[in-house]
């Protein structure tokens, strides 16, 4: 009889979702899993068939969520943050509950596993208690949902105290079974502040999180990150992969001996506010894909001393040619003006220089200043009604002036500006 209501309530669910759940589709780039159904009636057979397993011994908080859609099924995982509150994330939603919060009871199911002291436990949600604006797949994402009954099982301790970096962290993640089965498997996730990749989670009181050595897969949305003391402190979101085009431009800026970490992105649990059931800090705001801005190699100035003997001074003062582009810049020299008057042609040596940006496994951001090379380079000058003329490799002529000073010392790297002392 329960299984004949729940299909009831799934049939009246499908008929009000099928239009606006196509708005959905944007779900493909994020951690949530969707099964295929032929029809409700499959879908909701999916649901009822659903199983968790886990990899060694269950935790007794997390579990599976399951929504049912008109020809598909939405699973995501979930944690207990009181007896009868779970949480998860806004985008594991179908968008008619959102709309139409009555229908939660309908819609989601939650199974918790059996472990040493519970027998496996599915229970449905019994109302929505509030979920975050996620215009995309970077802003801060979580909801909150009310089961039906408080269960016998002990909560995570949430602390909203934020997100320690470089330190390890756990993640309890249901991994797609089969049909809409899940197994629960636990991960150890490195912290990763100030990533290439994503540079939003710059400290421990950010809003999201970058979490390295934590391979993601369809299902994963709504882990719990777990802290060093044993607390929720965050929840997975989106995984954070690497294109082809990324990964051929980004490869030969990682340091020596490094690869790709599998990288993952949350929603700290900071964003949570102190009053219950569901407030929303309003430090946590929505952010602008567009806004996001990575490090140039021209963020960084690189102090350093050029040696005296890197230069031919007898003819020549040196200035600074700079050639940029993102993520390096390479430092060549030309005559600024004469000291003396060269007679016939001359080779010059003048050293080559490179400021690179380059990252370990985590995408993290080493800038780097070495010299690469030297190169040699002929130059004469010619004298002409309008004063003396610097002829380069290229033939090319250009007026070029005396000296006014003969002065020695160093400057930043990082500007423009022609280096005087050389």
């Amino acid at each position: 009889m329960a299984f004949q209501r729940w299909i009831l309530g799934i049939i009246i669910t499908a008929t009000l979702a099928s239009c606006a759940d196509k708005k959905e589709a944007e779900l493909a780039e994020s951690l949530v899993r969707e099964i295929p159904a032929t029809d409700k009636i499959s879908a909701a057979l999916l649901v009822e068939e659903a199983k968790l397993k886990c990899q060694g011994e269950c935790p007794e908080n997390v579990g599976l969520y399951l929504a049912t859609r008109p020809n598909s099924v939405l699973t995501c995982t979930a944690f207990l943050i009181d007896k009868d509150i779970v949480a998860t994330n806004s985008h594991c939603l179908p968008r008619v509950v959102k709309d139409l919060p009555d229908l939660c009871p309908s819609t989601i199911q939650f199974l918790f596993p059996k472990s040493k002291s519970h027998p496996e436990e599915r229970i449905a949600c019994k109302e929505l208690l509030g979920f975050s604006e996620r215009p995309n797949a970077v802003s801060p994402d979580l909801a909150l949902l009310r089961l039906e009954k408080p269960l016998n099982r002990s909560p995570l301790v949430v602390s909203k105290a934020g997100i320690q970096a470089d330190q390890k962290h756990t993640a309890w993640k249901v991994n797609p079974g089969p049909g809409a089965s899940g197994e629960l498997v636990r991960q150890e996730c490195k912290m990763v502040e100030r990533n290439y990749r994503l540079p939003l989670y710059d400290g421990k009181l950010s809003s999201v999180f970058v979490a390295g050595d934590c391979p993601s897969l369809p299902g994963n949305s709504g882990a719990p990150l777990i802290s060093p003391e044993g607390a929720a402190v965050g929840i997975f979101q989106a995984d954070l992969p690497f294109n082809e085009m990324q990964i051929k431009a980004w490869s030969k800026h990682l340091l020596p001996g490094e690869t790709f970490s599998p990288l993952a992105m949350g929603t700290s649990l900071i964003c949570l506010g102190n009053s219950s059931p569901f407030q929303w800090n309003p430090f946590c705001e929505v952010i602008d894909e567009e806004s996001i801005v990575r490090p140039r190699i021209s963020d960084f100035n690189f102090e350093r001393e050029i040696p005296d003997d890197s230069f031919e001074k007898t003819f020549f003062q040196w200035r600074s040619i700079q050639k940029s582009k993102t993520l390096e810049r390479e430092e060549r020299f030309e005559p600024k003006c004469y000291r003396a008057i060269l007679e016939e042609e001359k080779e010059f040596m003048t050293p080559v220089f490179q400021a690179k940006i380059f990252f370990n496994r985590y995408m993290q951001v080493f800038p780097k200043f070495q010299k690469i090379g030297e190169e040699k380079t002929a130059y004469s000058m010619m004298q002409t009604e309008s004063g003396w003329h610097l002829v380069s490799p290229q033939k090319d002529i250009q007026v070029i002036s005396p000296c006014e000073i003969d002065s020695i010392k160093s400057e930043p790297q990082g500007s423009n500006d022609l280096l005087n002392s050389l």
